[in-house]
């Protein structure tokens, strides 16, 4: 269980800088706000202060910063710590002077403005999401509860996550353990074929080459949001 002073004093420190997450994603959009609607920014990580500005419901390429409660990546939570946690609320800015603190329910990943680097050329939306997503759950495999659906879905499939969880090997690194190094995500080329967009990620596992095959498309399920459905790993093994 995650101790009690450990939620106190991540929530009092997280809003410095330094506790901005480096493996989250490059930036965030604006999800599950009606399109009538406005997201509000307030001056602080909750509905008690003030509201400086509005964010539109289908605003993007928002800049994050740090997030609260911050937990540390060895701090492994299990059900019941989830369920302690505060809310959690991110600090982003919109540029033209929208800065300020929103609820992370109405947060996704997105690219940061003019694409991740240039590696998104030439792939639209939805897809552009696809490099982003898998560049952070690989980033993130080692600490995430494959057992748990609800934190599944924000990467894979409603079909393809009960088949994640009780396996041998961790189905996302297709390995006992894991010490990942150079982790690499591009598409393939063409990156987007009748619907299915493809993206190879090759890494380093304990110093020994690996690389997957991760195919991604909408999931009806979820609102048409992009998630994987399949990876293909280098040994032959197979996550669908």
């Amino acid at each position: 269980m995650l101790k009690p002073f450990l939620i106190a004093a991540t929530l009092a420190l997280a809003p410095a800088a330094t506790l901005a997450e480096a493996d989250g994603p490059d930036a965030w959009r604006v999800v599950n706000v009606p399109a009538n609607d406005t997201l509000n920014i307030r001056m602080g990580p909750g509905t008690g202060y003030a509201v400086l500005g509005k964010l539109a419901p289908n605003a993007r390429h928002l800049a994050r910063g740090a997030c609260v409660p911050f937990v540390p990546r060895d701090v492994r939570l299990d059900a019941a710590d989830r369920e302690a946690l505060p809310p959690r609320w991110c600090f982003v800015d919109g540029g033209a002077g929208r800065q300020g603190w929103v609820s992370a329910r109405y947060l996704g990943e997105d690219v940061a403005a003019g694409g991740a680097g240039g590696d998104t050329a030439g792939v639209g939306a939805p897809y552009d999401i696809a490099l982003p997503l898998v560049r952070n759950l690989f980033h993130k495999a080692a600490f995430l509860d494959i057992n748990d659906p609800a934190a599944m879905r924000a990467y894979f499939s409603s079909y393809t996550v009960p088949g994640l969880a009780n396996r041998g090997a961790h189905p996302i690194l297709d390995a006992q353990d894991a010490d990942l190094a150079n982790v690499a995500v591009r598409f393939a080329d063409p990156p987007v074929i009748q619907g299915m967009a493809t993206v190879i990620v090759t890494y380093e596992n304990f110093g020994q080459p690996r690389r997957a095959e991760v195919h991604l498309r909408p999931d009806p399920d979820q609102g048409g949001a992009i998630r994987i459905f399949r990876i293909v790993h280098d040994s032959g093994a197979v996550v669908e």
